[in-house]
């Protein structure tokens, strides 16, 4: 199994075909009350019952502000649990989802540049999980555009475990008026396969990776090592897609999706977080049955954030920000 990440990850601009950008809900709800009630959460339970294979209990690690549960799997690669994710650590062990040829037939590209599907586990206890899965481009270079690259030219991958501290803090923050916050996928779990790949295989830079072990004293990144993020599937239509479902003309497009990000930019500003490179299709949006586009009584947009690999967090943050404990 852990041989195939290595396919996964080389074959990444390889041509299949790209899903559109709805991310249907996994494990739980607990995103903003708005965008809970606009959509129905579900699991689905297909095919065989197989076993969950738990693997062996390696204890608590906090990485980063993060506690995760280290679980070490069958194949003798490691499944960082977040506190979300625990629950169905059976469904998430790899044999569950990753596994040949149950990853090929199940999982479906997405939008965007990097290695990221959505798929299912296998049934456990009656239970399967929509899952994204992505491929972490640590260490590899950041393709923007020249414009981006000159106002950010020192721009890089988060860790996979930096992605998660910044996402989760990003789930804690409230800012504003009614205290806000920005809904996004749950962070489920991070796997790393057994299998070192060559250096060359894996596109990353040295130098790079040295400047993230730096800044990550808690636990040793392997170069050659592949690093999967696992995070729950939520429901919704994607900024740049929605524009099909609205009635715009064409030239109406691009005024829309810079709204979209300008507002929601602003509201990473408040709550101490910016994104280099923030699309349309980082952002879900959900319609109304008439069609139109969910929006908060106030006129703000009912969304979520689901694209983490470039977030990071501001000095100080923003005005009125309260991280919730």
């Amino acid at each position: 199994m852990s041989d195939q990440c290595q396919v996964y990850k080389a074959t990444a601009s390889r041509k299949e075909p790209t899903g559109r950008a709805g991310r249907r809900a996994g494990p739980g709800g607990g995103e903003e009350e708005a965008w809970k009630r606009s959509g129905n959460a579900a699991a689905r339970a297909r095919e065989t019952v197989l076993p969950s294979g738990d693997g062996l209990d390696l204890g608590r690690r906090l990485i980063q502000g993060v506690d995760y549960h280290l679980r070490q799997t069958r194949d003798g690669g490691d499944l960082f649990l977040t506190r979300f994710g625990l629950p169905f650590a059976g469904q998430l062990h790899p044999e569950n989802w990753l596994d040949s040829p149950w990853f090929e037939t199940h999982r479906r590209r997405l939008r965007g540049t990097s290695a990221i599907y959505r798929t299912q586990t296998k049934p456990v206890e009656g239970r399967a999980l929509d899952l994204v899965v992505r491929f972490s481009r640590v260490g590899e270079d950041v393709p923007v555009d020249t414009v981006t690259r000159g106002q950010q030219p020192d721009a890089e991958f988060n860790s996979p475990f930096e992605e998660v501290a910044a996402l989760m803090a990003l789930r804690a923050a409230r800012f504003g008026p009614g205290r806000r916050r920005i809904p996004t996928k749950r962070p489920l779990a991070i796997y790393a396969p057994p299998t070192r790949m060559q250096l060359w295989q894996t596109g990353r830079s040295e130098s790079r990776m040295a400047a993230k072990q730096a800044r990550l004293p808690e636990i040793a990144l392997d170069i050659r090592r592949t690093y999967v993020l696992v995070y729950a599937w939520i429901r919704g239509m994607d900024a740049e897609d929605a524009v099909e479902h609205i009635a715009l003309p064409r030239e109406g497009h691009e005024k829309f999706h810079g709204e979209i990000v300008a507002e929601v930019e602003a509201d990473l500003a408040q709550a101490g977080f910016r994104m280099l490179d923030l699309k349309p299709a980082h952002i879900l949006v959900r319609f109304n049955p008439d069609g139109g586009l969910v929006r908060h009584r106030d006129g703000r947009l009912v969304y979520a954030l689901i694209d983490y690999e470039l977030l990071e967090r501001t000095k100080g943050g923003g005005p009125g920000l309260v991280v919730a404990t």
